[in-house]
C-alpha cells in the first residue's frame, strides 16, 4: 500500500511539474524575442552545469571558462555567425589549455587531457542546440514559431508513442545495458508518430511538407538515440538523474535530452530545404 501511494505521489508530482514546464516554455516560445531568448539561455546554462557536474575532475577555472564561452554565445546568438561561433569555441579550447599551462608552471601539475574534452563536449552537447533554437525563433513569424514548435511537438509525440507502444507490445530490447525498457517496437512506434506529427505541422502551418516531415523523421530516430546517449553519460558517471531542479523529472538534461539532437537535425534540415 505504501509503495502504491508513493508511486501515485510521484506520478502526480511528475505530471504537475511537467505541465508547468510545458506551459512556461510554450508561453516564452509564443512571446518570442528576449522572452524566448532568456528562457532558452537559462535552460542551456543549467544543462551545461549539470553536464560539468557529472564530469569528474574538471577544475573550477575550466568550468568557469566554459560558462563564459556559453554566455557569450547564447546572449549574442542573433549576431554571431556560424564562423564566429567556431572561433569562440576555438578560443575557449585554447583558454582551457592556457589555464592548464599556468597550473603546470605554478604547481608542476596539470589536467589538460581531463579538462579540454569535457569542457568542449559540454559546450557542443548543451549550448549549440539551444543556440540553434534561439536562431530558429529569431526568424520571421510564422517560420520561427512553427520551426521550434514542430521540434517539440514531434519530440513529445515520439516519446508518448514509444512509451505506449513499447509498454503494450514491446518484446525486443534494443539497449538492455543502457536503458532496459527501450524496445524495438516502441522505437518504431515513436518514429512513425513523430513523422506523422511533422506532416500534420506542415498541413497546419501551410508550409511545404519536406522540412517538417524530415524533421519529424529525425526527431523519431535521432531523438530516441539522443535519449540513450544521455542515459549512457549518466551510467558512465554513476548517477541516476542529471539534476534535481524539476520534481519528478530530474534535471534539464533528463527533460530535454532528445530535444538537443533534434534541434541540430532540424537546423540542418531547414538550412538545406528553406534557409
Amino acid at each position: 500500500m505504501a509503495e502504491s501511494n508513493s508511486f501515485k505521489h510521484t506520478l502526480i508530482v511528475r505530471a504537475l511539474s511537467g505541465t508547468a514546464l510545458v506551459a512556461v516554455m510554450l508561453t516564452m516560445l509564443y512571446l518570442g524575442g528576449w522572452w524566448w531568448h532568456g528562457f532558452a539561455a537559462f535552460i542551456a546554462l543549467g544543462s551545461l552545469w549539470e553536464f560539468c557536474r557529472m564530469a569528474p575532475g574538471v577544475p573550477r577555472a575550466d568550468v568557469f571558462a566554459a560558462f563564459v564561452t556559453a554566455a557569450i554565445v547564447l546572449f549574442s546568438s542573433e549576431h554571431v555567425s556560424q564562423a564566429g561561433l567556431m572561433a569562440i569555441f576555438g578560443l575557449c579550447c585554447f583558454f582551457v589549455y592556457f589555464v592548464e599551462l599556468a597550473r603546470r608552471q605554478i604547481t608542476a601539475d596539470s589536467h589538460s587531457n581531463a579538462s579540454v574534452g569535457p569542457v568542449m563536449t559540454g559546450l557542443i552537447y548543451t549550448i549549440v542546440p539551444w543556440y540553434c533554437m534561439i536562431r530558429f525563433r529569431a526568424l520571421p513569424d510564422p517560420v520561427g514559431w512553427a520551426a521550434v514548435l514542430s521540434i517539440f511537438l514531434c519530440t513529445w509525440s515520439c516519446d508518448v508513442a514509444a512509451y505506449l507502444v513499447g509498454s503494450r507490445w514491446g518484446t525486443l530490447r534494443i539497449c538492455p545495458h543502457i536503458s532496459p525498457n527501450k524496445s524495438l517496437e516502441g522505437f518504431v512506434g515513436g518514429f512513425f508518430a513523430s513523422t506523422l506529427c511533422g506532416a500534420l505541422c506542415a498541413w497546419y502551418f501551410g508550409f511545404s511538407p519536406w522540412a517538417f516531415v524530415l524533421t519529424g523523421a529525425a526527431c523519431g530516430s535521432a531523438g530516441q538515440l539522443g535519449d540513450l546517449v544521455e542515459s549512457l553519460i549518466k551510467r558512465e558517471n554513476g548517477v541516476k538523474d542529471s539534476g534535481h531542479i524539476l520534481p519528478g523529472h530530474g534535471g534539464f538534461l533528463d527533460r530535454f535530452d532528445s530535444v538537443l539532437v533534434n534541434s541540430l537535425c532540424a537546423w540542418l534540415i531547414w538550412w538545406v530545404c528553406l534557409l
